[in-house]
């Protein structure tokens, strides 16, 4: 277990990585700046805190914000697969266009998801 001024200085340094990854609003609940912030900040005020393990996690994290693998493996083109422009994958990734995109159920898949749900009322009831 680590001392008290561990736990302060590795805080500090996830809560300065957190303000690197700005949170996309367009992506709310899919946006990783946001699962950062989220889902991090309760591993640190967990007693059992594994200072060791939360350094790797915060240097893989430092990398990845600074573009450490970017600088030292430059590509040769700079091309993306799809070829679309960083502005229209963005608009593709949003969340009201992954809204738009998503498969219409069929009445079969209605149905069994109506019939489920009655089910889970039977058990509610009879609990």
């Amino acid at each position: 277990m680590a001392s008290k001024e561990a736990y302060r200085l590795l805080y500090k340094e996830f809560m300065r990585v957190c303000d690197q990854w700005p949170i996309d609003a367009s992506r709310s609940g899919r946006d990783f700046g946001e699962y950062l912030r989220h889902n991090y900040r309760g591993v640190y005020k967990q007693e059992d805190f594994n200072a060791e393990d939360m350094k790797k996690t915060l240097d893989a994290l430092v990398k990845i914000s600074s573009n450490y693998y970017y600088k030292k493996y430059p590509r040769v083109n700079e091309i993306n697969y799809t070829g679309l422009e960083v502005t229209k994958c963005q608009e593709a990734l949003s969340n009201d266009n992954q809204v738009a995109f998503q498969k219409q159920r069929s009445w079969w898949e209605r149905l069994i998801s109506k019939r489920s749900l009655s089910e889970k009322l039977e058990l509610q009831l009879k609990k």
